[in-house]
């Protein structure tokens, strides 16, 4: 039964000017009219991570041998930004008055959501504070109202040991792409992703880091070709000109032509995507 196969997309476009040389919408059209290559949204997942750790470095938050720990790790938002569990208790103890017991590390989601609701009840309780220690806790806290998340990486397991930021993206550790979102304004990844095209992007949201928004494969294809381009943006086209029989030109399409970001942020990106291929996840086994 033909319809029961798998459907399949592809775009080839041309660097630098974003020609589509080919174009793959599905695997029969007579069977469905549906063009998947730019109509298909789909979770971009670890596709979208070169852009983040772009923007890192654009931000010079992380550089080539930047290191991270790959481990267990729990992150805390308070509507602020986003911490690791550790930067938000230094955080927190630097504020708590000393009738007050810092609350203790865990890797378990519900304990660590209600371990930090009793220490808001208490703070709002605590006579000894003074009114601005008390909005200072209450403001960090947001009210009570803290988001708790802890990525998992694909294998469920952890290396339990210090890597760089090349050793990370070529082997997609999703604990290592997320610490690196704590380090700057995730609003400026979710404009960037904005700016190049791709939709349903989540608001404010850590998992980001990993990919969680949609995109068809002609939005990625547009994508990597910024990163091909030395940091220039160009929407792919498909048609080149329209002309009558008088050679009276009807239709072009609008070049759209964009530098998006420095050369050599673009020029460190692609050196790091080069180890997927040589060392990572893409390697010849």
């Amino acid at each position: 039964d033909r319809s029961a196969y798998p459907q399949v997309a592809a775009v080839v476009i041309s660097v630098p000017d974003g020609a589509v040389r080919a174009m793959v919408g599905g695997r029969d059209y007579f069977q469905s009219q549906f063009n998947r290559a730019t109509t298909a949204f789909r979770q971009l997942g670890s596709s979208f991570k070169p852009f983040h750790y772009l923007m890192a470095f654009n931000e010079k938050v992380i550089f080539p041998h930047t290191r991270f720990m790959d481990q267990l790790t729990i992150f805390i938002f308070n509507r602020q930004k986003w911490f690791t569990q550790q930067a938000f208790l230094d955080t927190l103890t630097q504020c708590l008055p000393s009738s007050i017991a810092p609350p203790r590390l865990t890797d378990n989601l519900q304990e660590i959501a209600l371990i930090y609701r009793a220490l808001y009840d208490q703070i709002r309780s605590e006579s000894e504070l003074s009114s601005q220690q008390r909005q200072e806790l209450t403001i960090l806290m947001n009210y009570g109202k803290l988001e708790f998340y802890r990525p998992e990486n694909y294998t469920k397991t952890y290396r339990n040991d210090w890597m760089d930021v090349t050793t990370a993206l070529a082997n997609s550790i999703n604990t290592v792409s997320a610490q690196i979102l704590t380090r700057y304004d995730i609003a400026k990844l979710e404009n960037f992703a904005r700016r190049l095209g791709f939709q349903k992007i989540p608001d404010k949201s850590l998992s980001l880091s990993l990919g969680t928004l949609d995109g068809t494969p002609c939005q990625v294809a547009g994508a990597y070709l910024m990163l091909a381009n030395n940091g220039y943006f160009h929407i792919p086209y498909a048609i080149h000109s329209v002309i009558d029989q008088t050679d009276n030109r009807l239709f072009q399409p609008y070049y759209f032509h964009l530098k998006m970001m420095n050369s050599f942020v673009v020029y460190r990106t692609r050196s790091l995507m080069e180890e997927v291929v040589n060392d990572g996840t893409a390697a010849w086994v």
